[in-house]
């Protein structure tokens, strides 16, 4: 029960910034921060399954490991394409599965993070650019016309 509690939550921390009203860097940032942070727990929940369940966890020497690997650098991938690992019967190869996509998830909102960091960094927020805006305008209207 937990665990879909921390995946609801996550999906919701997710799809907030995302949309149009939450244009504000900061907020942004931190809300990017939370949701990656609420997939690191679940990670972490995914692991503690494993040992405690003496389950083997899939590491690069795992035979099914570089299977697992190549399906994460298929483009635009489908729940279809991990539909087998995730519904397994086999709780070790629904956990690694799972761990799998929350490690590949983690690491890709770790991205999403610097690119907003470096965007803040160069363009500022969404005040700093209202202000810049207004005073390119002010400016505007104090030049001569030629």
């Amino acid at each position: 029960m937990e665990r879909s509690i921390f995946a609801r939550n996550t999906s919701v921390n997710l799809t907030v910034p995302m949309t149009r009203w939450c244009r504000l860097h900061a907020l942004e940032i931190t809300l990017t921060n939370v949701a990656r942070a609420s997939l690191k727990e679940l990670r972490e929940d995914y692991m503690d399954f494993i040992i405690d369940q003496k389950l083997t966890f899939w590491d690069k020497n795992h035979p099914f490991y570089s299977e697992l690997t190549k399906k994460h650098r298929i483009p635009n991938p489908t729940y279809e394409l991990f539909q087998k690992g995730i519904e397994s019967d086999n709780p070790e190869v629904a956990a690694n599965v799972l761990y799998s996509l929350v490690n590949v998830t983690t690491y890709l909102l770790s991205q999403q993070l610097k690119k907003l960091e470096q965007d803040f960094l160069n363009n500022g927020g969404l005040r700093e650019q209202m202000t810049k805006a207004r005073i390119n305008k002010r400016n505007k209207k104090d030049e001569p016309e030629k």
